[in-house]
């Protein structure tokens, strides 16, 4: 009897097989030339259309040709090169990031003076890039909120923005590209640790907003997963010291990291997960170490005005919102943001001890988490869905992927001056993100009979008890 080969999972189309990937990444380069150099932030439409024609290039190549890894990564390089001398058009975040490394170039802490404060006492007055990174920064008012890692990196710009705008943003992009480099190693190694297939890593390698977002956009989301990446693997090796300090170093980029220790505690048991946060917090207080100062607190100040001030893009947050209004009369975010916030904790430490009944793991709770805490947040820039891709290249789910094509539709804020939401896209986007989480779960649950699935390669055939691969 003549055994027969099995089909492939993603059947390639015959006679196309290089002339079709040609074109996708042909016209995935001149999407991306588009969006850096000729789209601004403003042009709703044409920005909608070329993430559109991106995407489905995008579906085209991880679906049929997951298994050309050089083809594939040649192309994932290629896609980041092209934005390297690009001043970002859809961001104005990395004018501040200038001036944080250039006040801390010339000795001053970053985190005790506004910039309006600075400007009216006369610093810098005299340097045109000065004036202009003020002139440009979306939040001249507010104390920094970016911490210290970050202000590391900032602070590498700082000679070479001095000298032109472009100098300091090519830098900065080089550490993004850097930490891109390493996070896609780092996928491929963790994918193997797991016992998942190693083509998913180019679910977040080519993914169009985490090219757009992080390497065009600027945005250091993607120091954050580097370093939760490293610290996943150094995890799963149980080498608790060296994951302490990637766990440092990733919440140093943003703080968002710290809400995962309940889950390592679920996942390690007591005592790991104790000598785990104290050598996490002896890292993270290093970091900080540069920045005493009795006004160090002034970061707190902003923070508080983000939480309980600032909406953007928000999901429940906005219905909920509509009914306070309706039942007060005034905007509630003063009480409703620390109400969602405590629910997001509640609903960490529910998966948290969902994963120790279930044997979910790590990587698979980690985006259950920031997938609660971003549905309940007051603010959602596409650029935060980053992480969800990372993270959700562990599972089959499809609603990070989803989520990170319909994020694209909140740029409809920019299209008049002053930036005003239109509801309306708002509710196309979580609409379609809610119908694609809703066949997640429907299909978890037929799979395994349970919303929360089992240990993750079990999702894909393979059974393990805590979904590491046996060595």
């Amino acid at each position: 009897m003549v055994r027969q080969r099995a089909a492939p999972a993603f059947p390639r189309p015959g006679k196309l097989n290089f002339l079709l990937p040609a074109i996708c990444v042909a016209v995935s380069a001149a999407g991306y030339v588009a969006l850096g150099y000729f789209i601004p932030r403003n042009a709703f439409g044409p920005l909608v259309l070329t993430f559109a024609v991106l995407f489905a290039a995008y579906f085209c190549l991880t679906r049929w040709y997951s298994n050309q890894p050089r083809w594939l990564l040649c192309a994932s390089l290629l896609f980041r090169l092209l934005f390297l001398f690009v001043v970002p058009a859809l961001s104005d975040d990395f004018y501040r990031f200038l001036w944080d490394g250039r006040l801390s170039a010339d000795g001053l802490n970053p985190f005790l003076h506004t910039p309006g404060q600075l400007v009216e006492n006369g610093w810098s007055q005299d340097h045109a890039v000065t004036e202009i990174l003020f002139r440009h920064m979306n939040s001249p008012r507010y104390y920094t909120v970016y911490p210290p890692v970050l202000q590391g990196v900032f602070l590498l710009s700082a000679p070479f923005s001095s000298l032109s705008l472009t100098g300091g943003v090519v830098v900065l992009r080089l550490c993004i590209l850097l930490a891109e480099v390493f996070s896609v190693f780092l996928l491929m190694r963790l994918l193997a640790a797991y016992g998942l297939p190693p083509g998913r890593v180019w679910l977040y390698a080519l993914n169009p907003l985490v090219i757009v977002e992080l390497t065009g956009n600027l945005h250091f989301e993607a120091l954050m997963i580097v370093f939760l990446l490293a610290f996943l693997l150094a995890l799963t090796g149980d080498k608790l010291r060296r994951a302490a300090l990637f766990l440092a170093l990733s919440a140093g980029v943003k703080l968002l990291p710290v809400m995962f220790f309940p889950l390592i505690l679920a996942k390690k048991g007591p005592k790991k997960t104790l000598h785990l946060s104290l050598w996490t917090g002896f890292f993270f207080a290093l970091g900080w170490l540069p920045f005493l100062s009795k006004d160090l607190l002034n970061i707190f100040t902003s923070l508080n005005l983000y939480f309980q001030t600032f909406e953007f893009n928000a999901g429940v947050y906005y219905l909920l919102r509509e009914i306070g209004f309706r039942m007060e009369g005034y905007n509630v975010i003063g009480t409703l943001g620390p109400a969602l916030g405590l629910t997001v904790l509640g609903s960490v430490l529910l998966l948290a001890w969902a994963g120790y009944v279930r044997k979910i793991p790590l990587p698979t709770l980690m985006l259950l988490s920031l997938t609660v805490y971003f549905l309940l947040a007051t603010v959602v820039h596409p650029w935060y869905v980053t992480g969800l891709v990372a993270l959700g290249v562990f599972t089959r789910w499809i609603y990070p992927l989803v989520w990170s094509g319909m994020v694209v539709l909140s740029y409809a804020a920019y299209g008049q001056v002053p930036y005003r939401e239109d509801l309306r896209w708002v509710l196309v986007e979580y609409g379609v993100v809610f119908i694609a989480v809703a066949w997640d779960l429907f299909r978890t649950s037929r799979r395994s009979g349970c919303l929360l699935p089992p240990a993750g390669p079990a999702l894909f055939g393979r059974p393990s008890g805590d979904g590491l691969k046996k060595h």
